[in-house]
């Protein structure tokens, strides 16, 4: 009787300890769990599954289930495995754009989103075994006209080394660099044909190469413009300012005599008419083979009637390239006069003007002043816009803008900087890039008169 007592209260709490115990949340097939800190993989994940397609796991963890989930969701997911015969996460990303653009190489986030939505909404986990849907859009701008993702990493082959399939990371490599850089991404449109063989867009856009990609996709592929074919230019531009240099003026002509131009300025056929006018016919360069030396004459004093106040100052303190420079370092700081030109884009004769008229202005306006006396005096001389770091009292920096004027001499190009003399007191006549002493002259890019 009491062997019958002890027994049915052995049971009794083992009962008890039974119920006691919570079931798991999710089993999978053969009893081994699908649920990892809280969330059930099931949809991704099938012990049996992984463990045949890799056998080296039961070697390392036996028949443990949870072991192998865990190796699974902590390894296994980012690095993109298989774990179950219906989601193969490559497939997944190959086939939705709209994840690639969220996910980018994450793969982890593709397993998660199937899981927490991607199931829901019917999306196929398998199938796709190259890109679909590849994406042309970026930020609003579809890139389709000059972009074809097949093509562009077939050219270029590294790109899918460095980015992967990542078809928005190639495209956007493509806008922030490619385009800067004149690639060619698809085969309907060759930017440098493009340029070449449209006129109007080389005097608008010049050298700034990602202007054409934008005008062929909102205007050019409409108009039917040419944008494949001949790259040499065709119909050089002649039309400097409103006034047509034809008639003594030539291209082809002028960089056959000249061939440093080519080296300096590229297929920039603006930016050689640029120098021509501005200062070739100051050395009385020819620039076509025949001409009317009258038409010559009277063409240049009707451009360089505007270098009149910088002829009238060098009139004045001597036909001197120094002297130019101590004169325009000795203009009168000012860069609150409201009725000074205040963007770069304003061009060297405005703020010149500004200089000659007025005896004050900023950084500016004393390279301006100066380029145009060093113009006058023969030499080649280029007005920079670009940024030099500020310091503040506690020493932290940022950069500021600032202008000053280069001039190539005896293969090195020289900075001249009016306003380096004018704000520190010690020389900015003739410097290097770089020379000790001086300002750290960044991001620079030549101004337009």
């Amino acid at each position: 009787m009491k062997v019958k007592q002890v027994l049915a209260a052995l049971l009794a709490a083992v009962m008890f300890i039974a119920l006691a115990i919570p079931a798991p949340a999710a089993m999978a097939a053969g009893g081994n769990t699908t649920v990892y800190d809280g969330v059930d993989y099931a949809l991704v994940y099938d012990y049996s599954y992984y463990t045949r397609v890799r056998p080296e796991l039961i070697n390392a963890f036996g028949e443990n289930g949870d072991a192998v989930l865990r190796y699974f969701v902590e390894y296994g997911m980012d690095r993109g495995d298989q774990a179950i015969s219906s989601f193969n996460v490559n497939a997944y990303r190959n086939r939705y754009s709209d994840l690639r653009e969220l996910y980018g190489d994450e793969l982890r986030r593709y397993y998660l989103h199937y899981i927490f939505s991607g199931s829901a909404e019917d999306r196929i986990g398998l199938g796709a075994e190259t890109l679909l849907d590849i994406r042309t859009v970026l930020d609003g701008i579809d890139y389709a006209p000059v972009y074809n993702y097949n093509y562009y990493t077939g050219v270029y082959p590294e790109l899918v080394t460095l980015y992967g399939a990542d078809d928005v990371a190639i495209l956007r490599h493509f806008v922030n660099y490619g385009m800067k850089l004149g690639q060619q991404a698809c085969e309907n449109f060759n930017v440098r044909a493009y340029r070449a063989q449209n006129r109007d867009l080389r005097a608008q856009y010049r050298s700034d190469l990602k202007s054409y990609y934008l005008h062929y996709i909102y205007v050019g592929q409409a108009a039917g413009l040419p944008a494949t074919g001949s790259e040499e230019i065709t119909e050089p531009v002649t039309v400097y300012k409103g006034t047509d240099f034809s008639p003594v003026y030539d291209y082809y002509y002028y960089i056959q005599q000249y061939p440093e131009l080519v080296e300096r300025y590229g297929s920039d056929d603006v930016a050689v008419l640029e120098y021509f006018v501005t200062n070739g016919m100051t050395k009385d360069e020819t620039a076509r083979e025949e001409y009317s030396q009258d038409i010559y004459l009277e063409l240049r004093e009707q451009f360089h009637k505007g270098y009149n106040k910088a002829s009238a100052v060098l009139d004045e303190i001597g036909w001197d390239l120094e002297a130019a420079f101590r004169w325009s370092a000795g203009l009168t700081y000012d860069r609150h006069d409201k009725s000074m030109p205040r963007r770069p884009d304003d061009g060297t004769v405005a703020f010149a003007e500004f200089g000659f008229d007025n005896g004050k202005g900023n950084c500016y306006v004393m390279a301006a002043t100066f380029a145009e006396m060093a113009r006058l005096l023969g030499y080649d001389a280029r007005q920079i816009s670009g940024l030099v770091p500020l310091g503040d009292l506690s020493g932290n920096f940022d950069y500021g803008p600032h202008s000053w004027v280069e001039i190539d001499m005896d293969g090195t190009t020289y900075v001249f900087d009016p306003d380096f003399t004018n704000e520190t007191g010690t020389n900015g006549f003739m410097i290097t890039y770089g020379q000790s002493g001086t300002w750290r002259y960044t991001f620079k890019e030549v101004m337009h008169d």
